[in-house]
């Protein structure tokens, strides 16, 4: 088996260039407060490289998940936030923290060996809820082209985060070759299989399977094809009503859209009522035409696609 390489990396390892490496994770947070002083060189540098980029959050079970995992991700936000295709990592790899303090102490000086570990580690089906709700409020905050995925080892993941095996594992296992078995997950998705080793002297990582293999996993996350997914086939007599995801008003500012992009006078006349009455399926029609599909003035998966696009 041929695996793509890549690499993770802290405020512990500096920032480097990320050649070499088919894709790269950069911590961006820990618990409620703490920022990775080095996330914003990281995030600009991954981006800058054109590989397969992710930040990850250090997550701590006792603390509130929701409230961890809208930290992280305005954390991204502030340096230009998620893009379609990046990795969202959550790192689960700690149970301590029963009293609901914080596990971490924020000076740079102080390393993850730090941790308060005198605290008694809470209830194994806790620690599993509480990743899980974490990597549910997750996927809410940054939609469906983003994959969220679960940073852990062996014994973790076996014993307490069987309540997370519905997402992508990254597996920290430090042998010559993966396990046999990562039951109850399926597989692993990554496998972080050395503590250094990286080519920028992050931990040393690899994709399961080579680099058209992990361009086709991002891809299967496309953000078109997962919104496609959710839209309805709209026609005449369609309306939004309340409570609705308003999809009649969306396909009519779309189609007015293309309409100004494209010089299609009569097309930006068209009413944003979120009622599909004639005017709406004459203008749909219009762009149909302009971009040569079949002109019957149904907003379906081509014409969603057309307009998205």
């Amino acid at each position: 088996m041929t695996y793509a390489l890549g690499e993770d990396r802290s405020s512990y390892q500096g920032v480097e260039a990320w050649t070499g490496d088919a894709f790269g994770f950069a911590k961006a947070s820990e618990g409620l407060t703490y920022k990775d002083s080095l996330f914003p060189r990281n995030w600009a540098a991954l981006r800058e490289a054109g590989i397969v980029r992710g930040a990850y959050h250090f997550f701590h079970p006792a603390l509130d998940p929701v409230e961890q995992a809208r930290f992280f991700v305005s954390v991204v936000n502030g340096q230009g936030g998620f893009i379609p295709g990046d990795v969202v990592l959550a790192d689960v790899e700690i149970t301590v923290g029963q009293d609901g303090q914080e596990g971490f102490v924020a000076a740079p000086s102080v390393t993850r060996m730090s941790l308060p570990l005198q605290r008694g580690p809470l209830m194994t089906p806790a620690v599993g809820e509480s990743a899980l709700a974490f990597l549910a409020e997750l996927g809410e905050l940054v939609g469906p082209a983003c994959p969220v995925v679960v940073y852990t080892d062996l014994y973790m993941a076996q014993n307490y985060l069987g309540a997370c095996s519905g997402y992508p594992l990254f597996l920290a296992f430090y042998e010559p070759r993966p396990p046999a078995s990562v039951a109850p997950w399926p597989d692993w998705t990554f496998w972080q299989h050395e503590q250094g080793g990286g080519h920028g002297g992050g931990d040393a990582d690899y994709f399961n399977g080579d680099l058209s293999a992990l361009l086709a996993w991002r891809a299967s996350y496309d953000w078109t094809e997962q919104l496609m997914a959710n839209l309805p086939t709209l026609r005449e007599g369609s309306k939004d009503v309340a409570g609705s995801s308003f999809e009649v008003h969306r396909a009519q500012a779309l189609v007015a859209g293309v309409g100004r992009w494209n010089g299609l006078g009569a097309v930006t006349a068209i009413a944003d009522d979120g009622v599909f009455g004639a005017g709406t399926k004459a203008a749909v029609a219009a762009v149909q035409k302009h971009y040569g599909l079949a002109q019957d003035g149904v907003v379906g998966p081509s014409t969603w696609r057309a307009l998205i696009g």
